[in-house]
């Protein structure tokens, strides 16, 4: 089933899963169909901040400070061991 079809497919029981990240669930509304979520850490999808020195520069330090801060938090998050 293509990426396109499967909030309907949920909604009409042609399926009854999907897996998807968090931000794919939210922005297609899938939870408006989805009842449940298993969450399995079976995978890693990484995410990068990337800008134009324009913009970097305009930015006021407190922002760009907060921005090199939570890059720097954000490998050990994703990396963290669940609780068994």
């Amino acid at each position: 089933m293509s990426f396109a079809e499967v909030y309907q497919g949920l909604q009409t029981g042609v399926v009854n899963g999907a897996e998807n990240p968090y931000s794919n669930i939210y922005s297609q509304k899938m939870h408006e169909v989805q009842k449940y979520i298993t969450e399995s850490n079976h995978g890693l999808l990484d995410y990068m901040l990337i800008t134009n020195t324009q913009f970097w520069e305009a930015c006021r330090p407190t922002c760009a400070a907060s921005w090199r801060a939570s890059s720097r938090k954000s490998p050990r998050w994703l990396t963290r061991r669940p609780k068994s």
